[in-house]
């Protein structure tokens, strides 16, 4: 019984630790004043146990965690009341249909391609985001899964 009661303190502690890593990653975020709802920390404390290093920022009414999951760049996207709407995973150039590749070197000679990523939707649907950089600038292009462009 003795070992229940210190594995339950032991897991309520870990609980809380990662609570207030979560708390104090989004405080020190740069021009951060807003506070990330409780609501919000318990979901992602929920979805990604293991985390501890989190950057927070709002984002049009939603919070974004960025985090490293498996040696990979990761953010997810919550609304205020704590649901996941989005998980983007930086992904190898090779995981994006040929297609979105045939659009840039058409569209967009001279620019080169420096990430690229995968979303998945809360309904499972699933987009690719590429950054692009060349002579006007960096911009990202979404593409769905079929590598036709997105037009927001």
């Amino acid at each position: 019984m003795k070992k229940i009661k210190s594995l339950f303190l032991a897991i309520c502690a870990m609980y809380f630790a990662l609570c207030a890593s979560a708390q104090m990653s989004e405080s020190s975020e740069k021009g951060s004043g807003n506070k990330i709802p409780a609501i919000v920390l318990q979901a992602f404390v929920k979805d990604y146990p293991a985390i501890t290093k989190v950057k927070w920022q709002e984002e049009d009414g939603n919070y974004e965690a960025e985090f490293v999951l498996e040696k990979v760049e990761t953010s997810v996207v919550y609304n205020a009341s704590g649901n996941k709407l989005e998980v983007e995973s930086e992904v190898s150039p090779d995981k994006i249909p040929t297609e979105a590749y045939d659009y840039i070197k058409k569209n967009f000679s001279g620019y080169k391609i420096t990430e690229t990523a995968q979303i998945v939707g809360m309904n499972n649907s699933i987009t690719y985001e590429l950054e692009l950089k060349g002579p006007k600038g960096r911009f990202d292009l979404l593409f769905d899964s079929a590598g036709q462009l997105v037009v927001k």
